[in-house]
């Protein structure tokens, strides 16, 4: 059995898509939509995502009303994003964002989980036209290995 573990890979990276992003995930992703109030409205959260190798990775859509809203949910977004984390600090993480992606924002946060235990995030929002995507990685110990795949090969058709 041992032999059996050894072989198989805690991240078994496949391509996903949610709306127009493809993307890389490590494992079968959950999915639902739930509304949030991000922006002037309410708007529908879409989100799937999955847990692997003491990871949980998450990437989430929401549609704005144009462009310049997109922008302003980017960072309405951020906030609550590290509010939930009760995040003390961040780091802006260089990464290379794909050519078509507008507001390209990724930085590496250290907080909370939900159970008060510490965690590390890297959190990534890009946008392309009124589509918000949000890629997150919340894990105990953030490695390479968890953020690399995961926000190297973006794609939209």
């Amino acid at each position: 059995m041992g032999v059996l573990q050894a072989c198989s890979p805690a991240l078994n990276w496949r391509q996903v898509q949610l709306q127009d992003l493809k993307a890389q995930l490590p494992c079968k992703p959950d999915t639902a939509t739930r509304p949030v109030p991000l922006g002037a409205n309410s708007l529908d959260l879409q989100m799937m995502g999955c847990e692997a190798g003491g990871a949980l990775f998450a990437i989430s859509h929401v549609q704005a009303t144009d462009a310049e809203a997109a922008a302003k949910v980017i960072t309405q977004w951020q906030a609550f994003a590290m509010q939930a984390l009760s995040a003390g600090n961040s780091k802006n993480e260089a990464w290379k964002a794909p050519a078509w992606s507008a507001n390209p924002l990724s930085f590496r946060a250290n907080g909370k989980n939900p159970n008060g235990q510490p965690i590390q995030a890297r959190l990534t929002w890009i946008s392309r036209g009124s589509n918000v995507y949000h890629l997150a990685v919340y894990a105990e110990t953030l490695t390479e290995a968890m953020t690399e795949p995961f926000l190297e090969d973006l794609q939209t058709p």
